[in-house]
């Protein structure tokens, strides 16, 4: 009998996952997303433009589609701590 325990995984993290077709390589799929305006803030907050935002966003597969292929989805709307404690708590399901 195999204890969770032995088991080991590793995480990865790939910006167009859903994009480039590869959620078939992998067993567990995780989403972090957050609201587009709170996204767009911290984008613009560590230098990026907004025209390149949209760009980027339309580019990109609807959160609400990603929400349907992934198995588990974190919220990224509040505080870097709460982050934290969000994939603190989805690594000790799988632990």
């Amino acid at each position: 009998m195999n204890s969770k325990k032995n088991i080991k995984f590793k995480i990865f993290e790939i910006p167009l996952l859903i994009e480039s077709k590869l959620t078939k390589y992998f067993d567990v799929i995780l989403f972090v997303g957050a609201k587009k305006k709170i996204r767009l803030k911290r984008y613009i907050g560590k230098g990026g433009d907004k025209k390149i935002f949209t760009i980027l966003e339309k580019r990109q597969t609807k959160p609400s589609k990603k929400i349907i292929i992934c198995d588990y989805v974190i919220y990224n709307n509040k505080s870097i701590k709460n982050l934290k404690n969000n994939v603190k708590f989805f690594i000790n399901k799988y632990e």
